[in-house]
């Protein structure tokens, strides 16, 4: 293996996979990553991404601390492509994952404060001849926003707008993801009509979908149980439950359904769809629920999909890792900035 060195001035900012061609990562030390973060606007919207991607291996792979991706996202904030923009929002979702209590609170003004700025700049209605990339951005940061941002006047806005029916798709279905994440009982039944009378398919799976998000474990409940009827066709009912396992405040809840109900869903749904399902156990990021996923499912093996499920369990026990790692330190770090 061929190796070398560069030498760099202690202010350098330099991107190691410049134009992002190169297929690998790049793990950038603290102080390569302060010094790039004043550099980041001028970087490509692909470097920009890879930067964070790269820093998030890094993080997973626990070479550098949370703390850090969230300083170097702070250089962020004047952002507008919509492909950055995912990948910052599925970073601070994984990150929400880590965290309760205080160290969440505080976690929900960083996000508040990071992403605020860009939902000031496209505003909540597209402009006349605006660009699609600009419509996917605007749904992007409103969805993160209202949902790991907890930001009550956006949470409060999109209940509004979901009830005078946006013609914007994109704010409809930031707003459609916000009201579920905050849903009540009467939420709950609104959003089932809809998706039981709505003659748009693209509409009754976005409802049927965002009943996954739901945080009371009575409105859960009532959604498993239809998982198993002719209320939720089969081949859509599994990514349904994906859902539900991914949902922080009851997913316990909804893997004690899928191992109580085991013979059942594998005898209704496609035999394809069970890997998909079970990718939902890779967010059960407790040392108590990864040995209880991996006990069941070596008792209950999946022969379609050996080494899918093998990488499902090895994605959980990266987040798991990952929770104990930077849960206790990153809570500190975001308290000794408040």
């Amino acid at each position: 293996m061929a190796t070398g060195s560069l030498a760099a001035g202690a202010s350098t900012g330099i991107v190691a996979n410049a134009g992002g061609h190169g297929f690998y990562r790049v793990r950038y030390s603290p102080r390569l990553l302060a010094a790039l973060r004043p550099e980041i606007p001028s970087l490509a919207p692909v470097e920009r991404a890879l930067l964070i991607d790269d820093t998030w291996a890094a993080v997973l792979a626990g070479d550098t601390e949370a703390i850090a991706l969230l300083d170097l996202l702070e250089g962020y904030r004047d952002e507008t492509d919509p492909a950055v923009w995912a990948t910052i929002s599925s970073v601070l979702g994984a990150l929400d994952r880590v965290l309760d209590g205080d160290g969440r609170t505080a976690f929900q003004s960083y996000v508040r404060a990071l992403v605020g700025p860009a939902l000031a700049h496209f505003g909540w209605e597209p402009a006349d001849g605006e660009s699609e990339l600009s419509r996917q951005a605007r749904q992007t940061v409103m969805t993160l926003l209202g949902t790991v941002g907890a930001d009550p006047e956006v949470r409060a806005r999109a209940r509004e707008v979901h009830g005078s029916d946006s013609g914007d798709p994109n704010v409809l279905a930031a707003c459609v993801a916000i009201v579920a994440a905050t849903g009540t009982a009467e939420d709950h039944a609104k959003f089932l009509e809809v998706y039981r009378t709505s003659p748009s398919p693209q509409e009754q799976l976005r409802y049927l979908y965002a009943l996954g998000a739901f945080p009371k474990e009575e409105q859960a409940q009532e959604t498993l149980a239809l998982t198993l009827t002719d209320a939720i066709r089969s081949q859509n009912a599994p990514f349904l439950l994906q859902l539900l396992l991914m949902n922080r405040d009851v997913h316990e809840l909804v893997w004690e359904f899928v191992k109580g109900e085991w013979d059942a869903i594998n005898a209704r749904f496609p035999d394809n769809t069970i890997p998909r399902l079970l990718g939902g156990v890779t967010t059960l990021n407790t040392p108590e629920l990864e040995r209880d996923v991996e006990a069941f499912l070596a008792a209950h093996p999946v022969p379609q999909a050996v080494k899918t499920i093998e990488q499902h369990l090895e994605r959980q026990q990266v987040n798991v890792r990952l929770r104990e790692r930077e849960s206790a330190r990153l809570t500190e770090a975001l308290a000794s900035r408040a």
